[in-house]
Formats: C-alpha cells, structure tokens, sequence
C-alpha cells in the first residue's frame, strides 16, 4: 500500500552519519576526562604550593628567633651555619695576602667559638717558602696562637697548621 501524504516519510540516518555522532559521543567522554584529571591535577599542585609557602614562614619565622637571639653563642652558630660551606672572604683574603706563591692551601677547616680557629693544610714547593709563610703568620697582626703540626719534607712540604683568626676584631 502507498503512501499519498503529503508529508515526505523520514528515512534512516546513513551509515556514516551514526559514525560521526558514535565519535562525537566518545570524544565528549574522553574531553570530560581529561577535564577531571586536570582539576586534580591542579588541586595537588595548589596543595604542595600552600605547603611549601608553610615551610617557608615557618623557616622565616626561626630565622627571625635566631637572629632576635643576643646570646652571642647564637650568632656565632648563626655565622658558623652561613658559612660552613664557605669560608668568610675576608678570612681567606686576609690568609692568602700572606702566602708566598710557592705554598697552596690544601684545604681548611673552621671552629668557631671564641674567634674563629683554624686547621688547615698547606703544601709549599720548597721548605724556604714554608718556613716564610710561618714567620708571615706569626707575625701578622690577624692571626694569634700559630702551632705547626705535622710536617711531611720529601722534596716539598706538606704541613698541617692550626691558629685563630682575629681579624674580624680589629
């Protein structure tokens, strides 16, 4: 039997067309999560910034009792925690003024205390040059209470030799 409507009867959609909507459904899922991890994504870094910012005023905040501190065994620790890893420059201007050019630091290391004491190790090409870097440090005004230690003399020398740097006080 016909249809004499007037009214076109509706065909099915093609093929291709519920491939298009099957793709646009699954690419809405996926974009929703996408946006979900993101957001979490987002809340933990906004918590770790928060707890960084934390561990910062707390560490602000200690400084700012170390330093409020007017025992002087606090700025001493102070001094002594900002410069364990490297020496004050003064110090070590004030050492290498002193140095012939034939003697090298070895290494040095520092206590603090009542003034800065000092062991270090040197290496001088000849025993000449050492033994004028001794006379130079017993005779400088910025360093008190010079004692030689061990001396290894096999071509060159190499000492170990322990004082105290005044020359903060001066």
């Amino acid at each position: 039997m016909r249809d004499f409507s007037s009214r076109p009867r509706r065909r099915p959609p093609p093929p291709v067309d519920l491939g298009l909507i099957g793709v646009g459904l699954l690419t809405l899922i996926f974009a929703g999560y996408a946006t979900g991890t993101s957001w979490a994504d987002f809340k933990r870094a906004r918590q770790h910034v928060a707890d960084v910012q934390r561990d910062t005023r707390a560490a602000q905040a200690r400084l700012k009792t170390m330093e409020a501190r007017s025992a002087p065994t606090a700025a001493l620790a102070t001094q002594a925690l900002l410069s364990a890893d490297a020496p004050p420059p003064r110090l070590l201007s004030d050492l290498a003024a002193l140095m012939p050019a034939d003697v090298k630091l070895d290494s040095l290391a520092l206590t603090y205390g009542d003034g800065i004491g000092m062991t270090m190790q040197v290496s001088a090409k000849s025993a000449g040059a050492y033994e004028a870097f001794l006379q130079r440090l017993e005779g400088s005004p910025l360093f008190d209470d010079v004692v030689p230690g061990e001396e290894a003399r096999d071509g060159g020398v190499t000492a170990s030799i322990q004082m105290r740097y005044r020359g903060g006080s001066r």
